[in-house]
């Protein structure tokens, strides 16, 4: 079994390699798509203008291990990163550990953070916790 720091460190390249390949900068947004949670991604997906237009966004990196549920479209601010579920899991360790580039959003109710248990609670929407929760 691979040591914590190993996976860490795994997940550092892949940034570093996304991060050189494509030039980020403070324009773009990586949206991680750890979990196999269709309806949450696909909130996500379908508000992504939202965040273009709260946020100034010139470009998206959509990182997930499977497309296959997800409301893909072509767009040409877009970017897919398709990876293993490990290169997925070694990013989101590094992401957990070290808070390397400001413009992430993790799609999922429990990574990195649990806050699922709001949803539904006064009146707070799906698309609310999509909009005003991981949009912020």
């Amino acid at each position: 079994m691979e040591s914590k720091y190993n996976i860490i460190k795994e997940g550092r390249g892949i940034f570093v390699d996304i991060k050189n390949k494509y030039c980020l900068n403070e324009n773009d947004y990586i949206i991680l798509f750890p979990d196999d949670m269709d309806e949450l991604s696909n909130m996500v997906i379908d508000n992504i203008e939202v965040l273009k237009r709260k946020k100034y966004v010139k470009r998206f990196f959509f990182v997930c291990c499977d497309q296959t549920n997800l409301h893909v479209e072509k767009r040409n601010d877009t970017i897919w990163i398709c990876c293993s579920q490990k290169e997925l899991d070694a990013l989101m360790a590094y992401y957990t550990l070290v808070d390397f580039f400001s413009n992430i959003i993790v799609a999922s109710y429990d990574m990195p953070f649990g806050s699922k248990g709001i949803i539904g609670k006064n009146g707070i929407s799906l698309r609310d916790y999509v909009v005003d929760v991981l949009f912020v």
